[in-house]
């Protein structure tokens, strides 16, 4: 990457290890991996981050400066809790399909709509929608565009269906 929105330019380099994990980024941040490849220690010039795995290879713990978030899975590796360092706790509720249909955090919830296999919409707790998905048939990736707050974000995928960036109505790049 070369720039970044906005223009101004910078060089970002990168070290990677035989099987694709990078180890390296800039020169000040390394990531150390176990032997299943999951990511176990982050180190960001001097501040660790480390990540704990059960034996499904879900993470269940991340541990920095500011305290330890733990997440908790069910039978189906579908994510439960997440309990932040903050106190906060968000759960999430999933329906026979193991489709998440609520994700609560406090006093405010969100509910998924779906159809089929995609998720549609999300609703807060009044019933207002909050975000409106638009769907690809049959095509690379799935989501095409969301719409958040009255505005809207547009996805393009690679030939492969890796998402590579967002754009804004505008046609400026979101986020590389």
């Amino acid at each position: 990457m070369t720039s970044r929105a906005g223009g101004t330019s910078y060089n970002a380099t990168f070290s990677y290890d035989a099987v694709g994990n990078r180890t390296l980024y800039h020169g000040t941040q390394t990531y150390t991996y176990d032997a299943a490849d999951q990511l176990t220690l982050h180190n960001n010039a001097g501040a660790l981050t480390t990540f704990t795995y059960d034996a499904n290879g879900n993470m269940v713990a991340q541990q920095e400066a500011a305290g330890i978030t733990t997440l908790t899975w069910g039978y189906e590796n579908e994510l439960l809790t997440v309990f932040e360092p903050d106190g906060t706790l968000v759960t999430m509720t999933y329906d026979g399909d193991l489709k998440r249909r609520k994700r609560a955090e406090g006093a405010g919830w969100t509910t998924y709509l779906w159809d089929r296999e995609q998720v549609l919409m999300e609703l807060n707790k009044t019933g207002t929608t909050t975000v409106r998905y638009t769907q690809a048939p049959r095509g690379y990736g799935d989501v095409v565009s969301q719409r958040r707050s009255s505005a809207s974000t547009f996805w393009h995928f690679d030939a492969i269906g890796s998402m590579r960036f967002l754009t804004a109505a505008d046609q400026s790049k979101a986020i590389n």
